[in-house]
Parts: C-alpha cells; sequence; structure tokens
C-alpha cells in the first residue's frame, strides 16, 4: 500500500506539474503578440507589463502627480472590427497610489485625473515629460480612430509643482499595431513609459472565388462608384476621396494607371498609380487611402497591393487589401477607406466600384454662330458677308483679336459686321473698321 500511495501521490504531482506548465504556456500564447514599444525615462523602477483583457484596446491612463507622476493605470474598451466601444476596464495601479485606489482623489500635494481618448478612439503613442531624475514627470497620448485613420491628441497631465522636460518624441505603436496595454518601470514613481502594441489582425471574411483574369499590362483607368453614378475614384491633397468630375484638373486626379500588384502577388493583384504624379501611388494608412510616393519599401508594396474580387449579385469590382484579407477599399463620408467586410448590403454596394477606361473632360458646347441677319431669315447677308447687328452693351474696338484700343462702342450703337472666326472675335466695317469680342454683341 505504501508503495501504491506513493506512486499515486507521484503520479498527481506530475500531473498538477504539467497542468501548470500547461497553464503556463496557455498564458503565454496568449499575451506573446503584444510587445512592449520603446520607453521614456530613467532605468530605475521594477518592469511592469500590463495588458488590456483579449478583444480590448487601450483608450485611456488614469494618474495621479505630485511633482512628478506617482502612478499610472490603463483604461481599456471593447475593439472589433474598426469598433472603439463599451465600458471602461481598469487595469493594475503601478508606481505609488498612497492608498488612492481608483478614485485619484490624491492629497493637497497631488493631482489626478485620466488623459483619455475621445469616444470611439484609441491610444497610438505618448509624448513623455522627464524630470531632472529622468522618471516620469508628466505625459499627453496621440490617439487615433479606427476605420477613418483621423488623428489628434489629449491634453498634458497635470501636476501639483515640480518641473520637467518638454514632451518628447512619441513612443509607442506603429501603424500596423495597437495600443493593448502599458509598459514600464515604476516603485515610488512612475520611472519609464511606454505601450504594448499588438499587431492588427483581420478575421478573414468570406468572399467570392478570385476568378479575375491576370492583368496583362498597365491600363489608363478611371474607378467610378456603382451606388453613386458619376462620381470617381480621386486624389485631393494627397487623400483619396469619391468625387463627380468638373474640372481639367478634377480628370486628372482620376486618372491612374492601373498594373499588376508592386508585390507581384495573386493574378488579380493591381496597384493603382497616379497618372499625373507617376511614382505615386494609392495605398491604406492607417485605414485611410493616401497617394503617397513609393519608398520601395516592402511595407508600401503590400500597403498598395490589392485583390480584384467580384461581389456575388453585385457587377461591379472590389478591392481587397493583400495584407489584410477581409479588408476592402470602400467609400464613407465620400473618402476612400479600408474597412473589414461586415456582411451588410450597404458595404457590398459602397465596396463595389466600374474600372472605366480614361476619358479626357468634356469639351465645352460649341458657341452658336453670330446670326449676321440679325434675326430676320428673310433678308440675305451683304455681298461681304457682314451683316447689321447692336452693340449689346458698353465695349471696346480693337486693331485686331484683343489688341490694342482703337476706340469705343456704346450699348445700343449699331454695328456692321463683316466676318468672325472661331475664337469669338468679329470683324466690323461700322462705325469703323477693327475687333470687338462678339459676346458684346446682339446677334
Amino acid at each position: 500500500m505504501t508503495d501504491h500511495a506513493e506512486a499515486l501521490g507521484l503520479f498527481q504531482r506530475l500531473l498538477v506539474t504539467a497542468g501548470g506548465l500547461l497553464v503556463a504556456l496557455i498564458l503565454a500564447a496568449q499575451v506573446s503578440a503584444a510587445t512592449p514599444s520603446a520607453q521614456s525615462g530613467g532605468p530605475g523602477g521594477k518592469p511592469f507589463s500590463d495588458a488590456c483583457p483579449p478583444g480590448q484596446i487601450l483608450v485611456g491612463i488614469n494618474y495621479s502627480g505630485g511633482k512628478d507622476l506617482d502612478f499610472v493605470q490603463g483604461l481599456c474598451r471593447n475593439f472589433e472590427g474598426a469598433a472603439v466601444s463599451g465600458n471602461l476596464t481598469h487595469l493594475s495601479q503601478w508606481g505609488n497610489t498612497n492608498g488612492q485606489g481608483a478614485d485619484l482623489l490624491g492629497n493637497a500635494d497631488q493631482s489626478g485625473g485620466a488623459v483619455i481618448c475621445p469616444d470611439g478612439w484609441a491610444i497610438q503613442s505618448l509624448h513623455i515629460s522627464q524630470s531632472s531624475h529622468k522618471t516620469v514627470h508628466a505625459f499627453y497620448a496621440d490617439c487615433w480612430q479606427p476605420g477613418s485613420g483621423r488623428r489628434t491628441n489629449t491634453s498634458l497631465s497635470s501636476n501639483k509643482g515640480g518641473a520637467g522636460s518638454p514632451p518628447g518624441p512619441a513612443v509607442g505603436c506603429d501603424d500596423t499595431s495597437y495600443a493593448a496595454g502599458l509598459a514600464g518601470g515604476s516603485g515610488g514613481l512612475v520611472d519609464r513609459l511606454g505601450l504594448l502594441c499588438e499587431p492588427i489582425k483581420v478575421a478573414a471574411a468570406a468572399v467570392p472565388a478570385d476568378t479575375s483574369p491576370p492583368l496583362a499590362k498597365t491600363q489608363s483607368v478611371m474607378i467610378e462608384s456603382t451606388n453613386f453614378p458619376g462620381m470617381f475614384w480621386r486624389h485631393k491633397d494627397w487623400q483619396g476621396l469619391l468625387t463627380k468630375l468638373e474640372s481639367d484638373l478634377d480628370f486628372k486626379d482620376a486618372t491612374f494607371n492601373l498594373s499588376p500588384a508592386l508585390t507581384r502577388q495573386g493574378r488579380s493583384g493591381v496597384s493603382f498609380e497616379s497618372a499625373e504624379y507617376p511614382g505615386y501611388y494609392l495605398r491604406h494608412k492607417n485605414f485611410v487611402v493616401v497617394l503617397e510616393k513609393n519608398d520601395g519599401s516592402a511595407l508600401f508594396a503590400k500597403d498598395a497591393s490589392f485583390n480584384r474580387i467580384k461581389w456575388t449579385g453585385s457587377a461591379g469590382t472590389a478591392f481587397e487589401s493583400q495584407n489584410f484579407p477581409g479588408m476592402f477599399i470602400r467609400h464613407k463620408d465620400f473618402r476612400l477607406v479600408l474597412n473589414q467586410k461586415d456582411g451588410s448590403g450597404q458595404f457590398t454596394k459602397d465596396a463595389a466600384f466600374k474600372i472605366d477606361p480614361a476619358s479626357a473632360p468634356p469639351s465645352p458646347p460649341a458657341k452658336p454662330p453670330i446670326d449676321v441677319n440679325n434675326g430676320d431669315d428673310n433678308t440675305p447677308p451683304p455681298d461681304n458677308g457682314g451683316g447689321q447687328v447692336s452693340a449689346a452693351t458698353a465695349t471696346t474696338i480693337y486693331d485686331q483679336p484683343a489688341g490694342n484700343e482703337v476706340a469705343y462702342l456704346d450699348e445700343g450703337d449699331p454695328v456692321t459686321i463683316v466676318q468672325c472666326n472661331d475664337n469669338n472675335w468679329c470683324q466690323i466695317s461700322k462705325p469703323r473698321k477693327g475687333w470687338v469680342w462678339g459676346d458684346d454683341l446682339n446677334h
């Protein structure tokens, strides 16, 4: 019995050890995707790393500050697709809380509050002011809005006395990741501060099979909305927009060279090079479509490469990001953005486009010929091809079209036209020889 009991006990201990190892491996796998960013501050304090729960993103930081920053506490919200929503989740407090807890009331020598992004926005990076002892004195955050890529920043955290350096350059996450928590070092104060960054992952959406033929050569095209006919992609101030085209400049901005994808991947992969600015391509950046010069990097090639997809039940073509499968170019508030396919009918409409051959702006309507008979069809013109009209307004007689002024006409003065050219200038013989702008004559 003794041997049996000992064997059983050993087996149980092995199970516990193996179970603990398994749990540790699972936990490690859950947090392995989040990596600390660069941090600003000094080398002191005990390192900390505090991640938001899975599926959440960092939106704010509670803090308390005396002469320098005493403690910080991350604030998270749900992050699904491109939506940031839900109630705040409070992470642990790091630094010297002085027993304050989450209420941040502090005392007369402390100031507290929260640096937090607007609703629907999240923290992307931090700017740190350092004390003379190289601890964190104060900070503010850069915020971004998933789905639009717009940026803003918060106000600087406050203190009770003390002095710090001007806030330094941004430390935090790049455009391919999001802030999923806080990292740094703390003891009696917050010694240094940075973010935990997690790569942006997009669950692949069910899309129709890629049946588009490979692009054999570069084509000059314009991309037209299927649910807003007559409105086209164009760049303006380096942003991708959906607009009507009216001027010569509009048509130039809306003409792209459709070429095989810069990544050279995918039988239907394409990239959009500006015909007006060779070497500049449409790419997604912070989930917004922009026009930028190709810097030759692998990241640029990926951001500027899209797969052509035929929507089921739609005559249009959709353009799926090659490095974010399941995310498509769509128009939203007449801006071009990169959004995840949500299965709605509205998304399908907004992400479906026609690839049209590039065209020049239409010619202005031709001006009607001047009626040298002054409206009387029964009166033939004189043998010299002229006709009697009158001045429609006070105007000038020139020695040649757009030449030197030689005389003036008052409204109603009789005028004899000799001929009018294609540029709308009319040669006259009376009241004196010269040229008059055709629109200034009644005809």
